[in-house]
């Protein structure tokens, strides 16, 4: 081939080292990937491959033109060839495999050398210029097998689809042509030099992997930098929180344990929170003591010695330890204690590690308390069974053999000693019982073990007499895991003594529900009784205050009259006597109708705001003028403060002390009659004590007098002297013990009494203001506390017109007297459907009645059923019922059927015409407000 000839060794040293300067990096480089996991599919034989021809190349750059200067040449042509032949080699991974390709490497790096170092010992390869056959034949089969790895690699490629893997096979395919090129070559032609240039493309190609590594291997590095960095952050995160969560340790522990340190003397250096926390003391006072200081005294002496002793030979102590807090309390720990030493061993002092264990103590305690109980409960039942009177029975349900006590067998008459007495099977048993009581005693035994129920019944069983005696027959099964019975215990016990008292208890009892039925009856017909007293008490009160009223009302209308002083003084007399005692039997029918109300525990007390001066004020001008006729003198004392207003009856507190009062001056002929009133603020108890210089009593007389007792005086002489039921105390008392209160009496003969009233009378709120709500059609009624004085005026009623519902004749008569000499106009009707009639009519005329007095017991229609008919009709206009009962309930039933005010017969005038303007006014006060409110 002729070709141009360009000697120039310096170019060509250039590009052998130039090249082999990249084989050296390239081969280093896939090494360090292989190491990383990445690069190429066969990094070894390509690596040592590569490297090895690059070793041969560089000292093959440095010779002159040779025999040893083409022996580098094609040895590093051949032996490139074999280990790039190597990829063929499976598996890649081998160990072997490594073993081979640096085995080969060294041994051509070897032969290099050598030929280097001694060129005249090498092969003759250059013929006049052209390469000798020996040279021709390592470049070729370098060549070969160079391009053999090249088929490989584009395999590997297209499988994995790595791009180092498509690079060296491209590196792969020059390589393998310049070796090929190079057996028709001469030094220095043309071709020769073209084979140069394809080794240096290849390693170019081997360049590219350099560089696209190295620029792989900074990302990488890139990568690694910021993933250390992340994972120093991280790495700070954990610090930040394995302290947190230290810091959480220190807490529990300081939470769950008990920490204190020691010198070597046993004084207190440290100590946590935990510890200052149990034993109640701060950190500053526990510094500096030792634990002398919260020593109970429970262990002996010993205790502690021992404790001394083992920590001092630099052993670790443990035990339990109760300890006394600042407060007195003691507390158990688990203690352990431990020497601290210095490096030399030596003991510098001691840590205490302790956990509070007190419940665990306590709960152990009670334990054992249990445990023990348990002990003495088991040996009672087993010394009860020796000596118990039961017989006990154990059953084996699968076969049905039962085993039976001595005393089982002695109850039914059989001898213990006698083996075939009883079979011990469940036969054996059932056999002997009533055959009215099999059937249910083996439903009852079958139910228990087959779903739990209780076993527990009562059965007639043959005894050895061949009588049947009841037995009482309890028993329990014991199950396995699956809740089969496997066994069953229980016992027999004979119940004839019970079932006679049980039928004793039948008989007793059928005997009692006679009695009682009787008894029921009895109180029936008590109740009934007492109905009609209470009854016959309001029919009488009605039949006496009705006549009442016309009585003192026409002796009241006769003593007024002009004239009278001019009449015979005996006619006055006269009336002044009617009026007096027609007072006094009112005041008799008072007392028996409270007694009855009070016995029949129908008397209803108040409890609302009052003025206690005021009540007092009211009993002395109630009583001070027949105290002054006696020619007595009537004292008054405050004792201490009293209260604006107390919590009380009034009403009935006023009647307890004009009782009192009156009999302290009618029981007195000469002296003085006292009412003394203090308050203890603090008990809010107010006291009244009535004090009389009269006849006093005896240590008899009182205690008859002390008892309270209805109709009864001190004696028989007394009653004729002094006069009287004997009610007034027996009331008095019963009224201040309803009011929560007591009344007791002291007495001397010839000396006087002294009568002592203590209520207690709480807190006094203001009371609410304002009309109260009817229960009829929610229609509002004006009903005033507080009458207005208007009676002693000319012509109160002026103005106001009047209905008046009465059926009594006599009492149409005063009563319109009465009203009309007050200025009012009256219209009368004898029965409520006529006032319903009346009043209704009036109102659809426009001219209303300002005012109803409605007689609650009328014919044809009474007062209450003409009252709530009027409101269901929307008459709202005051209505006063007029009522001759005296009985508890009657003003409530009068209110609630839709009346404004109550009036009790016998009437008084000035009452009467002061409850007709109040209710009338407050009505009228009403209507404006209304107005106002709704224009």
């Amino acid at each position: 081939m002729a070709s141009w000839v360009y000697y120039n060794p310096v170019l060509h040293a250039v590009m052998e080292t130039v090249g082999s300067s990249i084989g050296v990096v390239v081969g280093g480089l896939i090494l360090i990937n292989r190491r990383l996991g990445r690069g190429t599919t066969f990094s070894l034989p390509l690596a040592y491959g590569l490297m090895a021809m690059s070793v041969l190349d560089g000292l093959h750059s440095i010779l002159p033109s040779g025999d040893a200067f083409v022996w580098l040449h094609s040895i590093g042509a051949f032996a490139g060839g074999a280990l790039y032949a190597m990829v063929w080699y499976k598996p890649q991974e081998s160990r072997h495999l490594k073993t081979i390709c640096f085995s080969m490497a060294a041994i051509v790096v070897a032969m290099g050398v050598l030929g280097f170092l001694l060129p005249n010992a090498v092969p003759r390869m250059l013929n006049q210029g052209m390469l000798s056959p020996i040279a021709i034949w390592l470049n070729i089969a370098g060549g070969v097998l160079i391009l053999l790895a090249a088929f490989r690699l584009w395999g590997a490629f297209r499988r994995y689809r790595q791009r180092d893997d498509l690079l060296f096979m491209v590196h792969c395919l020059l390589l393998g042509a310049a070796n090929l090129l190079m057996e028709q070559t001469t030094l220095w032609e043309s071709s020769w030099w073209c084979c140069h240039v394809l080794r240096l493309a290849a390693y170019g190609v081997a360049m590219g992997f350099a560089v696209d590594s190295m620029l792989s291997l900074q990302n990488e590095v890139m990568r690694h930098r910021l993933e250390l960095q992340q994972a120093v952050i991280d790495a700070q995160r954990r610090a930040f929180e394995a302290i947190d969560e230290k810091q959480s340790w220190r807490k529990i522990v300081d939470l769950y344990m008990l920490i204190s340190v020691t010198d070597r003397s046993g004084k207190i250096v440290d100590v946590n929170e935990g510890f200052c926390a149990l034993s109640q003391y701060t950190r500053a006072e526990l510094l500096g003591k030792n634990h002398r200081i919260i020593n109970s005294g429970h262990h002996p002496k010993e205790f502690w010695i021992d404790m001394w002793r083992t920590i001092a030979s630099g052993k670790t102590w443990r035990g339990e330890v109760c300890n006394r807090a600042k407060d007195g309390s003691l507390y158990w720990v688990d203690a352990m204690m431990l020497p601290l030493t210095n490096p030399a061993g030596k003991i510098t002092g001691f840590v205490s590690l302790r956990f509070d264990i007190t419940e665990r103590v306590k709960a152990q305690a009670e334990v054992d308390k249990a445990r023990k109980q348990l002990v003495e409960q088991q040996d009672r039942f087993e010394r009860a069974i020796r000596g118990t009177s039961d017989g006990l029975w154990d059953l084996y349900p699968e076969t049905k053999v039962v085993w039976y006590s001595d005393q089982f067998k002695r109850l039914l008459g059989l001898k213990p000693e006698k083996f075939d007495c009883l079979e011990p099977n469940l036969q054996g048993f059932v056999q002997r019982v009533h055959p009215d009581d099999v059937d249910e005693g083996m439903a009852a035994l079958e139910r228990h073990l087959k779903m739990g129920e209780r076993f527990d019944i009562q059965v007639r069983v043959k005894k050895e007499s061949g009588e049947y005696g009841w037995f009482r027959t309890r028993g329990l099964a014991t199950r396995d895991k699956q809740g089969r019975p496997i066994r069953m215990a229980g016992s027999l016990t004979e119940i004839d003594d019970q079932k006679r008292a049980e039928e004793e208890l039948r008989k007793t009892v059928a005997e009692l529900k006679i009695e009682r039925a009787k008894a029921e009856k009895l109180a029936e017909e008590a109740n009934m009784a007492n109905r009609q007293k209470s009854e016959f008490l309001a029919n009488m009160s009605h039949e006496i205050r009705t006549p009442m009223t016309a009585i003192l009302g026409y002796t009241d209308l006769l003593l007024g009259e002009d004239g009278l002083d001019k009449a015979p003084s005996q006619r006055r007399m006269a009336f002044e006597s009617i009026r007096r005692n027609g007072n006094h039997l009112l005041s008799i029918i008072n007392d028996i109708l409270d007694m009855s109300k009070i016995e029949a525990g129908k008397m209803v007390l108040e409890r609302i705001q009052a003025e206690p001066r005021q009540l007092v004020n009211d009993v002395v001008t109630a009583l001070e003028e027949r105290a002054s006729s006696k020619g007595l003198e009537f004292k008054l004392h405050f004792n201490s403060v009293l209260p604006p207003t107390i919590l009380t009856d009034p009403t009935r507190l006023r009647q307890i002390l004009i009782n009192l009062v009156g009999n302290a001056i009618k029981f007195t002929e000469a002296g003085s009659v006292a009412l003394d009133v203090s308050y203890d603020a603090l008990a809010q108890v107010i006291e009244f004590v009535v004090v009389d210089t009269g006849i006093g009593m005896d240590k008899d007389q009182l205690q008859l007098i002390a008892e309270f007792n209805s109709f009864t005086q001190a004696s028989a002489g007394m009653t004729r002297k002094f006069g009287g039921t004997g009610l007034g105390l027996s009331i008095s008392h019963a009224l201040a013990n309803l009011l929560g209160g007591t009344l007791d009496v002291t007495s001397e003969f010839g000396v006087g009494s002294a009568f002592t009233v203590r209520l207690p009378v709480g807190k006094a709120d203001r009371l609410p203001k304002g009309p109260w709500k009817s229960l009829e059609a929610g229609i509002q009624v004006a009903r005033p506390k507080e009458l207005i004085d208007v009676a002693d005026q000319e012509n109160p009623l002026a103005g106001i017109h009047i209905l008046v519902a009465e059926d009594g004749a006599d009492n149409q008569k005063l009563i319109r007297h009465f009203l009309e000499k007050a200025g009012g106009q009256v219209s009368l009707v004898e029965n409520g459907q006529k006032a319903i009639d009346e009043a209704m009519a009036a109102l659809q005329e426009d001219r209303p009645y300002d005012v109803v007095l409605m007689d609650m017991q009328m014919p044809v229609m009474d007062g209450y059923a003409a009252t709530q008919h009027l409101r269901k009709l929307g008459f709202a206009y005051p209505i006063i019922a007029l009522t001759a009962h005296a009985m508890a309930g009657d003003r409530e039933s009068c209110l609630s059927a839709g009346c404004s005010d109550f009036a009790t017969k016998p009437l008084q005038r000035k009452q009467l015409i002061n409850q007709i303007y109040t209710a009338v006014d407050a009505f009228k006060k009403e209507a404006v407000d209304e107005s106002v409110e709704d224009p």
